[in-house]
């Protein structure tokens, strides 16, 4: 799949809580000291926590780290 945003494009993200976030929403989230914004492949729970599992657009495969909910800033709109 070809990229929906390009590194750098600017973009409106909607706070939302975690029953609102989908499959296939684009999200940004935190992770490590970047703000990262990539599309929600699947939930994963781990120690009862839910996870996000992203990828981004024109990336192969999914992310390596699950993202835990604390780090999800919300979903572009």
């Amino acid at each position: 799949m070809s990229s929906t945003y390009n590194i750098g494009d600017r973009v409106i993200v909607r706070k939302v809580n975690d029953g609102n976030i989908l499959e296939n929403d684009v999200i940004s989230y935190k992770y490590d000291d970047m703000l990262v914004t990539h599309r929600l492949e699947y939930i994963v729970y781990i120690n009862r926590e839910k996870h996000l599992i992203t990828k981004g657009d024109s990336n192969e495969s999914v992310d390596e780290f699950p993202i835990p909910m604390k780090n999800i800033i919300g979903k572009v709109r």
